[in-house]
C-alpha cells in the first residue's frame, strides 16, 4: 500500500501486534503503517476458524467445531482484545469519572464485571459459530474477524488517545489519520465483497456506523481511545456479525456470494 508498506513490513507489525503467532519479517518504522493490514490479520484468523468450524461439521459435530473455532481465537490472538474488552466493563461500569475509569481500565487485574463481559461474549460467539456451523455456513466466519481489526484502524485513524501519559497503544496513534484510513477502508469494502457479496459490503458499512458511535460513546466518557477499547469494539463487532449472520443463516444462500463448506 504504498510507500507504507514497503516490504510488507506493516504486515508484519499487524500480525505481531494483533497475534501471538510468530511471523518473520521487520516491523514498519512508524506504528501507524501497520493500520491498513489490520483487517488482512483478521481475515487469515477467520479463514483458520472457518476451517475448525467445518472439521466439526464434517465430523457431525457442529459444536465441536465452534468451539475449536472458538478456541483457535482466543489462542491467536492471546486472549488480547478479551482483556479489553473485561478491563473496559469494569472501567465503565458505575458511571465513575474518566480519570477513575482509567485507572481501574489500566489494573491488570480483573474485576466481576470484566470476568461476566468475557464470560459472555465468549457464550455469545460460540453460539453464533454453532449456529453458522449447523447450517454448513462456515464460509461466512471470516467475514466478522476481518470487520473487528476495521474497526480497530478506524478508532485509531479517527480518534485521541486518551492516556495523556502514554500507554502501550499510543505508538499506534501518532501519525494515525485519513492517510491510513483511506487505504483500510477501501480494502475492507474490497473483502467484503470478496467474502460475501453485498452482504459484505453491508458489514463494512454497518461497522463503520457501530464503531463511530462507539467512538463518540468513548469520548464522551473517556475522552477517547486505550488500548483496552480498541479490543473491546474488535469483540463487539465481530460478536454481534456472527450473531446477525446466524440469525440471517435459513436465507443466507439467497444473499451472499461465498461458497458453502459442506
Amino acid at each position: 500500500m504504498g510507500g507504507e508498506t514497503r516490504g510488507g513490513s506493516g504486515l508484519v507489525t499487524a500480525w505481531r501486534t494483533l497475534t501471538q503467532l510468530p511471523i518473520p519479517g521487520r516491523d514498519a518504522a512508524a506504528f501507524a503503517q501497520a493500520l491498513p493490514w489490520f483487517p488482512a490479520v483478521g481475515l487469515l484468523l477467520g479463514l483458520v476458524a472457518a476451517l475448525a468450524a467445518w472439521a466439526g461439521t464434517s465430523i457431525g459435530w457442529p459444536m465441536g467445531g465452534a468451539l475449536l473455532a472458538t478456541l483457535w481465537l482466543v489462542y491467536a490472538t492471546g486472549g488480547l482484545h478479551l482483556d479489553g474488552l473485561g478491563d473496559t466493563a469494569d472501567g465503565l461500569y458505575g458511571g465513575r469519572p474518566a480519570a477513575r475509569a482509567l485507572e481501574i481500565m489500566k489494573d491488570s487485574r480483573v474485576g466481576a464485571m470484566g470476568v461476566v463481559a468475557i464470560a459472555l461474549i465468549l457464550l455469545f460467539k460460540a453460539t453464533a459459530l454453532a449456529r453458522l456451523a449447523e447450517a454448513g455456513d462456515c464460509h461466512w466466519l471470516p467475514l466478522p474477524m476481518v470487520m473487528g481489526r476495521y474497526a480497530m484502524a478506524q478508532l485509531v485513524c479517527t480518534q485521541p488517545y486518551a492516556r495523556s501519559e502514554g500507554g502501550t497503544a499510543a505508538p499506534f496513534f501518532q501519525g494515525a489519520g485519513v492517510k491510513q484510513l483511506r487505504w483500510a477502508l477501501p480494502v475492507t469494502l474490497c473483502m467484503g465483497l470478496a467474502l460475501a457479496g453485498a452482504v459484505g459490503v453491508a458489514a463494512a458499512l454497518l461497522t463503520t456506523a457501530v464503531t463511530w458511535l462507539l467512538a463518540r460513546w468513548w469520548r464522551r466518557r473517556l475522552g477517547g481511545i486505550t488500548g483496552d477499547t480498541l479490543g473491546c469494539a474488535c469483540e463487539l463487532i465481530e460478536t454481534g456479525l456472527l450473531w446477525l449472520l446466524a440469525a440471517a443463516a435459513p436465507w443466507m444462500g439467497c444473499l451472499g456470494a461465498g461458497l458453502k463448506w459442506h
